[in-house]
Formats: structure tokens, sequence, C-alpha cells
């Protein structure tokens, strides 16, 4: 398995520092620098230097300038053979290097100095580096200015010139002084050389690095060496910085350079015995290798499904792609160098392939070549032209393995001996087009041309005898597809038409290109993430990473990454930091070829996926998977409440039980026991418990156990049982069932309720609705009730006589009730009702006059008015509907315009009748207060029985419970049994505390136990607790006679008003005031807040509570009125007067005071 080509480079460069024992030079000298230069200043000073006079013009001459001498020739030579700049570019360097090392070595000597020396050996070193640099870049991209074969000797002579020019120069400028110095005596290097050398050393590190990326991916014995030796030079040139001329880290620094040189010498000696192995020259083994683009081979080797072979001038193989190598069983580097006719061509076809080299024209050739195994394979061939490359030619050859049709052919050959007995249409064409024989199969297609065949055909046959080959031709006939092979016999001169009908091929070729088509459709449809994988290995064999092949768009969806980020890379590249489990895992089904099926988690992704992975090819893997995190988030949270609900029940023993289905086996708790009214020494079973329940509710509830297993629901059922006592009880019973992995059912376990009171709370709210519908039902007015969603539920006598009728439907189906405004007469459309905006809006209509069709076709006038019904917290419970029957007072009145300029009298005495009406009206309306009254009262009377009940039952039982749980935390037993009695004990102390809460939400206990005032003082302190709110309440007066119904009505309203006061005035402090006045009673409340514009309240009140309309209409119930005092900016001060007697008898309402400031 081939590894990603990245991965690949990165391996072979570490490898080329530290795993080839040539490379170790370079560690061993950057130690030795650093040990010289740790060890103290004097081995960097003059205190150690040896510098004999002839020494370093010896060594100088012998291991840089020799060397380098040998290295240029060699660089030349190739160069002129191949052209490539590059090589030219180095041979300069190496000169120059070479040239300034001896000049140097030759001035450090009297009458001359270390000056000189450095000047020209360091400065002969940059323009070394530089050509260096020059070079290997060029080399890393791989292309570059390649000359004419005319034009390389002039060029290569003018270089050289240049660089001993170059170097005389320099010699000459540093010997007259006219360059700045390098050394100065008694102080040492100067600012500028260690500056040059700086330079250098850079140049060189580059130069290097660079070749090492172009040996990473094409490695090479001559490249290797040669980066070596950069690196020598360089770490040569940081030791000749660090110290004085002659010092150890400067000889260091020489040996390094030394060293270097001979490494170029080995290089080019690498290069001789690699040309020398595959049979060629130096000079062409190295050309070949700085021609060969990395691009080209990319696309060679990965892309050519045909095998391509590129030959010089010789025959002999220059590059070869893998096809090649697969199709003759050569690998690339075992082939490359050789000759190509005496490694594949067989003696039969020697002769045509040698004409094909000498430049014939052979395009799409037919000849047979041998394989490595001796076999023979017939190909078709097809040769290039010749091309220049480098000093001599290239040719390229593609190969196609034409077995399969060679056999195809002998098929129809074959076939062609026997036409007569042929199933499928043979036919003979002469070169005029005339059919000169045909088989019966032939007749039908003969019979639909009637005469000569058709152009195509006649064409077809002319260019098989005029080119001598077969030709293919497929046509229609007679709503068929046929397929022809066109054999030219020139002797004929004719050709044989054989023919098969491919209906059903391209029918079933169309089939399953429809098919592919669907199948690719799916997979990028389906919500499953796919990817397919190529599985990599490292050196040793082992997986060590994957590629991604493909993806589809829920691999994207799936994991956020992008299809165009991750093709063509590996898991490591895209992800890094992938746990190696996954690697093993899919290396284990591209081992064995079985499917794997597993959830893991990615890290990197941060998310939890279920994998179902197989081997859809060798070497391939294909995952689909999942996303889980959710799924798994939700089992963890389901555990957790599962968990803490087990340790509730094991701690309060509320009635728990168990039933092993399989062994049928069933457990109760205590509380069971109790609660069934069983002994604790029965033994606990289904025909226990069944016998305890009522005759009625058995059948039920057993089926309803039934129905719970089979369909995998949660058991929630109630039953009454009779107790041994003969006292009945209501049981509510819920339960859950566990089952195995092959989904039976093994156990069900659940706890038991007593819900007898609730069912008598039901009872009796059913009764008091029961009674206030019997109220309605005798009111004059029509009286409609709808839910909080606008559906009507109800509607009495009067609203039912009223349409004639009655339709209990959803708002969106209030056309069914036809009506239109008076004034306009405009329909009304079902938004347009007040109880749809009373629902919506929470608006509150009073007396719209609308005209309605009955039911039964009459036509009426009545007033509408509806009220929106609201919860303590202020959530829609419900709207009140009244319809009142104005007809016959809208008659009265249009008969009573009419007749008003004709009889005055008569105007007087309808006057009077239309005020006994309107009295009429309002005593209705008086009625309806008073029903109003009584609601409130019997709504907080059921608040009452119901806080009652959650007293004395609930949170008793709830406190009992507490105590008892109390002691068994001081009984001995294990820690999680303490701990589950501590986590119950919170659970319920919780519950208990909520239950209080609940109590007082519903209704104040104070105001019933303690009266009115130490209500109010009780609200005052709990707001100015919880909302840091200053309160002032002051009372004034004989306020402890005024009755229930009184005193519930005055805290509501201060209750509201407080409410007001929190939510939306913003106050620092507020005062509150109770005080007899006479007959009346006055409440006021003040706040510092923000204040509103009195004139704004309407109907729509407040955001919360009964908001100040509300507050408005209720006290003008009662009899009394409000006044408002307020204005944005200056508080508010809001004060209601009720008369003492309210409650007890209703009043007419009195008219409003608002006072503005």
């Amino acid at each position: 398995m081939s590894q990603p080509a990245e991965k690949t480079d990165k391996i072979r460069f570490s490898n080329t520092l530290f795993g080839r024992p040539e490379c170790l030079p370079v560690p061993a000298v950057a130690l030795l620098l650093a040990i010289l230069y740790r060890a103290g200043p004097d081995l960097r000073s003059w205190t150690y230097v040896y510098e004999p006079p002839w020494l370093l013009f010896c060594l100088n001459s012998v291991f840089i300038t020799g060397l380098c001498l040998i290295v240029a020739g060699l660089s030349v030579r190739i160069y002129l053979r191949g052209g490539f700049v590059s090589i030219l570019l180095l041979g300069c360097g190496v000169l120059a290097l070479g040239l300034s090392s001896s000049a140097a070595g030759w001035l450090i000597r009297p009458p001359h100095g270390p000056n000189e020396a450095l000047t020209i050996h360091n400065s002969g070193v940059l323009f070394a580096s530089v050509c260096f640099f020059l070079s290997s870049l060029s080399i890393s991209i791989g292309k570059g200015f390649e000359p004419a074969p005319p034009h390389r000797a002039p060029l290569a002579g003018a270089a050289y010139l240049m660089v001993l020019l170059s170097v005389a120069l320099l010699t000459a400028a540093t010997m007259l002084g006219s360059i700045p110095p390098f050394f100065v005596p008694g102080e040492g290097p100067t600012a500028l050389r260690q500056a040059v050398l700086a330079v250098s050393v850079t140049l060189l590190a580059v130069s290097a690095a660079l070749m090492l990326t172009v040996y990473a991916k094409r490695p090479s014995g001559f490249l290797l060496y040669t980066v070596v030796a950069i690196l020598l030079l360089g770490m040569g040139l940081v030791g000749i910085a660090l110290g004085p001329p002659g010092s150890p880290i400067n000889w260091l620094g020489r040996v390094s350079q030394y060293l270097g040189n001979v490494y170029l010498v080995m290089a080019a000696v690498g290069a001789l015995r690699e040309a020398k192995s595959r049979g060629t020259t130096v000079e062409q083994a190295l050309a070949a290798f700085f021609r060969t683009s990395e691009t080209h081979f990319k696309a060679l080797v990965e892309m050519a499904a045909d095998a391509i072979v590129s030959i010089d001038g010789e025959g002999k193989i220059l590059l070869m792609n893998p096809a090649a190598g697969g199709m003759f069983g050569y690998g690339t580097r075992e082939a490359v160098g050789r000759n190509l006719g005496d490694l594949i061509v067989p003696e039969p076809s020697r002769e045509l392939f040698q004409a094909c080299l000498r430049g014939e024209p052979c395009k799409s050739v037919r000849m047979e070549l041998r394989n490595r195994d001796g076999s023979i394979l017939p190909v078709e061939m097809s040769f290039s032209p010749e091309t220049r490359a480098g000093a001599g030619v290239a040719r390229t050859i593609v190969i196609r393995d034409v077995t399969e049709r060679k056999k195809a052919e002998e098929a129809v050959r074959s076939a062609s001996l026997f036409p007569v007995q042929n199933p499928q249409p043979v036919l003979r064409v002469g070169s005029d087009g005339t059919v000169l024989f045909s088989n019966p199969a032939a007749e039908r297609i003969l019979a639909q041309w009637q005469g000569p065949v058709p152009d195509p055909v006649h064409r077809a046959v002319r260019a098989a005898l005029d080119e001598g080959a077969p030709k293919d031709l497929e046509m229609r006939i007679a709503g068929r597809d046929f397929s022809f092979v066109v054999v030219p016999i020139p002797e004929g001169p004719y050709a044989n038409l054989y023919g098969w009908d491919v209906t059903d091929r391209r029918r079933a070729e169309a089939a399953l290109q429809e098919s592919e088509e669907r199948y690719r459709r799916l997979f990028e449809s389906m919500n499953e993430g796919f990817a397919l994988h190529e599985m990599l290995y490292d050196e040793s064999g082992e997986p060590c990473d994957y590629r991604f092949l493909d993806v589809n768009p829920a691999f994207e969806r799936l994991t956020g990454l992008g299809r165009q980020a991750v093709i063509g890379k590996t898991v490591s590249e895209v992800l890094p930091g992938t746990e190696p489990d996954w690697v093993r895992r899919y290396a284990e089904v591209v081992r064995t070829g079985k499917p794997a099926h597993f959830e893991s988690r990615s890290s990197v992704l941060g998310r939890d996926y279920e994998v179902f992975a197989y081997r859809p090819a060798s070497g391939q893997f294909a995952a689909i998977f999942m996303d889980i995190t959710d799924r798994r988030q939700a089992e963890a949270s389901l555990r957790a409440s599962y968990a803490l609900l087990r340790i509730a029940q094991r701690a309060a023993m509320a009635g728990i039980w168990v039933w092993e289905i399989s062994t049928g086996k069933f457990t109760w708790s205590e509380e069971f026991y109790s609660l069934f009214g069983l002994d604790p020494g029965a033994e606990a079973s289904f025909d226990a418990w069944l016998g305890v329940l009522h005759p009625d509710d058995r059948q039920a509830a057993v089926e309803r156990i039934h129905r719970s297993i089979q369909e995998r629901t949660p058991l929630e059922n109630e039953y009454r049982i009779v107790r041994p006592d003969g006292e009945q009880r209501w049981i509510r019973a819920l339960g859950s069932t566990s089952y195995d992995d092959d989904g039976s059912p093994l156990r069900m376990s659940g706890i038991c309720i007593d819900v007898t009171e609730g069912r008598k709370a039901e009872e009796e709210l059913r009764a008091s609705e029961m009674r206030m519908k019997a109220v309605a039902d005798h009111l004059p007015v029509g009286v409609w009730f709808a839910d909080e969603t606008g559906r009507i539920l109800y509607g009495n006598e009067a609203g039912r006589r009223i349409w004639g009728g009655a339709r209990y439907v959803e708002p969106s189906e209030f056309h069914v009730y036809r009506a239109w405004w008076a004034d306009t007469g405009t329909p009304l459309a079902p938004e347009d009702w007040a109880v749809s905006r009373a629902v919506q809006k929470g608006e509150t209509s009073l007396n719209e006059v609308i005209e309605i069709e009955c039911f039964d076709g009459t036509r009426k006038t009545i007033l509408n008015s509806a009220v929106p019904l609201k919860s303590p917290d202020g959530s829609l419970r419900g709207v009140v509907v009244l319809n009142e029957d104005i007809s016959e007072r809208v008659r009265a009145e249009q008969a009573l315009q009419s007749a008003r300029d004709e009889l005055e009298e008569k105007v007087r005495e309808r006057t009077m009748e239309l005020m006994l009406l309107m009295e009429d009206l309002e005593k209705s309306r008086s009625d309806l207060r008073r029903l109003a009254s009584e609601l409130v009262m019997a709504e907080e009377r059921e608040r009452k029985r119901i806080s009652v009940v959650l007293h004395d039952e609930v949170a008793q039982t709830l406190a009992a419970t507490k105590m008892r749980l109390d002691l068994l935390r001081n009984m001995p037993g294990s820690d999680d049994f303490h701990r589950a009695v501590s986590e119950a004990e919170a659970l319920i102390g919780e519950s208990i505390r909520q239950t209080r809460a609940l109590m007082t939400d519903i209704t104040n206990p104070v105001l019933y136990d303690m009266g009115l005032r130490a209500a109010v003082e009780a609200l005052a302190e709990d707001v100015s607790a919880r909302r840091g709110i200053d309160f002032a309440c002051r009372f004034a007066g004989n306020l402890a006679g005024l009755g229930q119904e009184l005193d519930v009505m005055i805290f509501q309203v201060i209750k509201e008003l407080v409410q007001n006061i929190v939510k939306h005035s913003g106050a620092r402090s507020a005062g509150i005031r109770i005080a007899e006045e006479g007959k009346d009673v006055r409440v006021t409340v003040t706040d510092d807040g923000e204040g509103f514009d009195a004139a704004q309240i309407g109907p729509a009140g407040s955001e919360g509570g009964f908001g100040l309309f509300s507050i408005r209409e209720r006290v003008k119930s009662y009899g009394g009125r409000i006044e408002i005092d307020s204005a944005p900016g200056n508080g508010s001060r809001v004060s209601v007067v009720l008369p003492k007697t309210a409650g007890r008898e209703t009043r007419n309402g009195g008219r409003d005071r608002i006072v503005r400031p």
C-alpha cells in the first residue's frame, strides 16, 4: 500500500539526515563546534593559534582547489551534454570556492596577512553561495533556462571566465587595499566580514533545504552527497567566523570545508557508479534526473491507464509508468537504463519494432511482446516522433493490451466459418455496395433496405478495403440496434459484415447506467455519512494512517469538513490528533474483510458516531456513520434521572411494586401492603392484587397491563380497590417495562398512589360547574363560555334562544355564526368576534352592536360583550361572552324616529317606554354584576378548600414522611442507604416548601386566620423582603367588622395594586392606608415610581393581574369608586372607596374621578 506523498517525503527527509551513515559528519561537526564554543573563550582567541606559513596554502590547494576543479570540469561536461543551467551554476560555485581558497592560502603568508586572506576567501565563499542557491532553486522548481546546443559552449566559457576574472580582480583589489578590511590586527574580524559570512551561511542552509525537498521526492545519491557537502561548507564557515585564523575552532571550520569538498567528489563518483549500473554515462544519468519534473512524473504514474515508456535514441528506457511495469512484470528502477527491444520485444516482432524506431509511421500497430515470465502478449503500440532531450533524442511509446479484443476478433473469425448457421446477421458486400451474400438472419435487414446497402454501410466497406483493416459500424434497423465488424477481403474485392443484435445489451447498459445514477442519487441524498478510504502502512507494514477517496454530502454535514478539504488527504492531515483506535479498527476490516459495527467518540470533532465499516476492495474500506452525540447525551441524562427516581422510591417507600414477568414473582413494599389494606405477612402475587380490585375494574386493569407490555408504552391507569374493611379507594398506578436483547419482557415495576381525595375534588368541581350552568341558564341574557383557545364550550338557554340554536366550534369555524356591524353593515370575519380578540389580545369588549342571522333564518340585533378570564399568574383561562337581544329596542327606536315629526306626544310616551326598557336593562346588568360577585366568592371558597386540602392532607402527609425518613436516617445501615435517605429527605423537604408556596399563592391563610390588617402587613413584609421596596402600612378606624367578602375584595385590590408597583413602577418606597370614612372604607396605595398617564387607562388594563381597568370594574360592581392621581415621572396615588355593606347588597357603581396634575 502506498503512503501519502507528503508523509513519505517527511519520513525520507528525516531518514536522510539521521538514518544514513554517510550523513554522520554533519551532526558530528555540529557537535564539535558546540563543544569548542562552550569550552571557553581561550579556544576562540589568539591563545592557541597555530598557523604555519605554507600549511594553509597546501591544504587549500589539495582539498579545496584541486577537488573543486574536478567537480567544475565534470559540471561543464554535463552542462554541454544536457544544457541544464543548474549544473553550470553548481560548477561556477565550486570553481569560485576553489580559486578563492587557493589565493587565500597563498596570501596568508608574509608580507601579507589575515586581512588579505580572509577578504579573498570570504568574498569567494559569498560568490559560491549565491551560485549554489540559484542552482538549488532551479533544481527544486524543476524548470530552468535550457540554451540550444550551439550556444552552450560559449555560455559555459563565458561563465567560467567570469569566475576567473572575478577572483583575479578581487585578489588585486585586496592587495591594493581598495576593499574595506575584513580583519584588523589586534581587534579581530570586522562587522563587514561577519555579515558576509552570515549571508553565505544562510544561502548555503537554504540551498541544502531546497535540495533536500527534491531528494525527498526523487532520491539520488548524487543529490544526497551534494547536500551533505553544502552543509559541511556552511558549518565550516560558522567555525571560521567564531575564531581568529589558526585557532582550534577556526581549524575545525577549515577541516569541515575540506570534508565538504571531499563529499562533492564523492557525489560525482556516486553518479558515475549509478550511470554504469544502468549502462549509460554519468552525463546522461544526471541529465535524466534533472529533466524529470515532478508534475510530469505524477501525471504519468497516477493518470495513465495504458503502458507508457520513454526511450532515448539508442532504445534505452528513460521513464516507465506503473501500468507498463504491471503489464510486463518489471519495476521502474529495474527497467530504466535497459534496452527496451532486448527487454520485451521477441524475435518475430523485432523487425517491425526496429522499423518504427527508424521513424516509419507507427500508430496503433499490432505486434506481440514478451512478458517477464516469457508469455506472449498481443498489444497495440503507438510511437511518437523523436524529440530533443538534452544532448540526445527521445520518443514516447504508448502500449495497449489487446488480448480481449483479439479474443473477440478470433470469435468473429470462428463465427464466419458458419455464416448460414450463425443466428446473427452475416453479409458480404462488394466494393460497389452490392450485397453478394446474406445468411437467413440477415434477410429481415435486407427487407428493410430494399435495394443497395445504405451509405454508412457502403462507406464502411470502402474504408475497410482502402485501409486493409477491420472497421466497426453501428446502426439502428427496424427498431433494433445492430453492431457490425466490417472485415475487408482485398482479393475479392469485398468485405464481410458480421453483425450482432445489441438491443438487449444496450437496454441492459441503459438500465445499468440508470441504476448507477440511482445509486449515485442515493449516495448524494442519504442521511448517513459515507466515506471511502485507502489504508496506508509504514515501512514495517503496520497500518499507520488512511486517505480519504470519496465522501457524500452527509459526511460534510455530520463532520463539518468540506469535500475539497479532505479528498486525497490523510486523516492525520485533516484531523490531527485522531485516536489510534480508529486506524486499528479500520485496519482490521481491511485485513480480514469482515464488516465491523461499533460506536466511538472523535475527540477532535467532539462528537459521538455509530459506524458500520466494510471492505469494498483490497486495501480499501468504506464507512457509513451516524452522529449519535445527542442520543448519548439523552441516554446519560435518562440514566441519571432514573437513578434519582430510584433513590427517591427506595427512601420514600411510596407503594412500590416489582413484577418479574419471566418467573411470575411479585415484590411489594410495606406501603403497598398498607395502601391496599393487606397483611404484610401475606404472599405478594398477581391473584392477591386482583382480589382487592373492584369487580367492575378488574378486566380493564388487566387488559391495560397487557397492552402496556405489548405496545411498549408506560403503564398509567386508575382503578378502584375494596379494602378488607370494606372501604373503597381510588388508586393511580404508574409503571414501566424492561426488555431483553430479543425484545422479550423481563420485568415491570412502578408505584401506586391513593388518589381518592383528588377524585372527590374532581367530582365536587363538576358539581360546581353544574351549579354554575344552572345559574347561567336562568339569566335573561345569553351567556357563552369559551376555553383559552376560543373554542365555544357552553351556551345558556337564553343564548341558544337568541341564536335559534348553538354551534360549539373552534375560532376558525366562527363563520357559521353570521353577523354584520350594525353601523357599517360590514360582515364579521372569524377574527373580528369579541371572543377572538379576547383570546388573541386579551381585550375586554362591551356592548358591541351587531346584526345577526339566526340559525332559523331570522335576523336580530344584539349587544355582544366578551371578558377574558385570567388566572392569578395572568394566564388566560377562558372567555365569558354575553349576548343581549335588543331587536325590539332597535325597532322601537326606528319607529320613534319615523313618528317624531308627526306626534310629539307619542314621542314622549315612547320615550317613557324606552326609559322603562333601559331600567329593565340596567336591572339585568345589576343581576349580572351580582352573579359576577357570587362567582368570585365561589372561586375564593374553592381556593380556600384546595388550600385546606393541601395543608391538611398533602403537606401533613409529606411532613409525616419526612419524620419517618429522619428516623430511618438514624437507624444503622450502609452509607448508600443513609445517602439515599438524605437525598429523599431533601426532595420531600423541597416538596413541602413548594406545597406551602402553592397554598400561599392559592389563598392567603393569614387573611382568614388573623384578619385583613395582619394579611396586608404580611403582604407588605413579603414584598419588601423579596423586592427591596420599603412599604409603610397605616390603618384608621374600626376595620374588624367589615365582613369576610369585603375583606377579600379589599385584599385582592391591594394585592393587585402592589403587583403593579413591583412590575411597572420602579419605585423605591410605597405606602398602604386603610381608613374608615363614615359608611365607606377608603383604601389608598401610593408609590414614588415612574408614574403613568391616567388618561391611557382602557379595557386592555395592565400587563398583569386585574389591571387598573379590571380593578375599576370590580369596584363599580360593589357600588364603589376609584380615584387615580398619576403622571409620568411623578409617582402614583390610587384610592378605592367601597361601602361597608359591599358584598351583602350590590350598589350601582359610582363614577370614577381621575385627578390629573
